[in-house]
């Protein structure tokens, strides 16, 4: 396809899922049609990319595309994001912004995270999607990273700390949650391995603690279908930080901890004197949901010994 060609039809198809991909269920027929539409342009333009300049407009619905209902969608909306990235280096762009994110690039930035950070809400995430998480994560967080050696941080954004915080909290939500699901517990691990094995450990250093946990914890769970990943993880981590380094990262984490727990627990026994009728409710609550979760545990147990005979 000649260039100049492709460049008139990203235009057209550009215009058409900018219009098609606000989502509207009133009509179900109607709704499946605009997915397809939705899903075949934009996988179009990625493809057109290869041989033009897609129009700084093609990404002017990221949050449309990566909040859709469809799931195909958001997986195309997420690689889309993915080729927009690719073309810039993480470690200058927001000191040196181009077009893409010349109007307060840091704020930008902020919003793609936000929107990163939204696709591992989903309860049913592609193998292909999960990758592309991946992938975009390691790019957000590497020019954060680097922007903090470059500008200030803004007041109105979430800072480093609170980024890789809510990234971790994923894996250990799924670990207690459903941990017989491992898909977002191996995003944020191949996560991990990505950024220590990409970004200088120097500026990796403040943020390891909350960064081990996750893989810890994995290389500790005898049960977990992640444990063999971890534990390869777990020794590319000594490699590239030295023993020094990821003994006091695994210290800290495990301190972190500790001080959580027993916070909660202090809160727990004030709530318990503050209202005791609500406190007790509660403690049924959280024991009958407890109790459900080694019911489902068993069930799952008891079919993989069935398969097994």
């Amino acid at each position: 396809l000649p260039a100049k060609r492709a460049a008139i039809l990203s235009e057209q198809l550009v215009e058409a899922v900018n219009t098609y991909c606000v989502y509207d269920s009133e009509d179900e027929n109607a709704t499946s049609t605009r997915d397809q539409m939705v899903y075949v342009g934009v996988v179009t333009l990625i493809k057109l990319s290869t041989v033009t300049t897609l129009p700084l407009s093609a990404y002017d619905r990221l949050s449309e595309l990566m909040s859709y209902p469809h799931q195909w969608v958001r997986l195309a909306g997420c690689q889309l994001l993915g080729h927009m990235l690719s073309t810039h280096d993480p470690k200058t762009l927001l000191v040196n912004p181009t077009n893409v994110l010349s109007d307060n690039p840091r704020k930008k930035v902020d919003e793609l995270i936000k929107l990163s950070l939204l696709q591992l809400k989903s309860g049913n995430i592609l193998p292909d999607h999960a990758l592309q998480i991946v992938k975009n994560t390691v790019w957000l967080t590497t020019a954060l990273l680097h922007a903090k050696q470059g500008i200030p941080e803004d007041s109105e954004v979430l800072p480093l700390q609170d980024v890789i915080h809510k990234l971790t909290v994923f894996a250990s939500v799924e670990s207690s949650q459903d941990p017989t699901n491992s898909i977002k517990r191996g995003i944020i691990l191949k996560w991990v391995g990505a950024m220590v094995n990409t970004v200088n450990k120097d500026l990796l250093e403040p943020y390891l603690p909350a960064m081990v946990a996750p893989v810890h914890r994995e290389v500790k769970n005898a049960n977990s279908p992640l444990t063999d990943i971890a534990t390869e993880l777990m020794s590319l981590l000594r490699e590239r930080l030295g023993n020094d380094v990821l003994s006091a990262a695994l210290v800290s984490s495990d301190k972190a901890r500790s001080e959580r727990r027993r916070k909660r627990k202090r809160e727990d026994a004030l709530a318990a004197i503050a209202d005791p009728e609500r406190h007790a409710k509660r403690k049924v609550k959280v024991n009958l949901a407890k109790r459900e979760k080694r019911k489902e545990k068993y069930k799952t147990l008891k079919k993989k010994q069935y398969k097994t005979l």
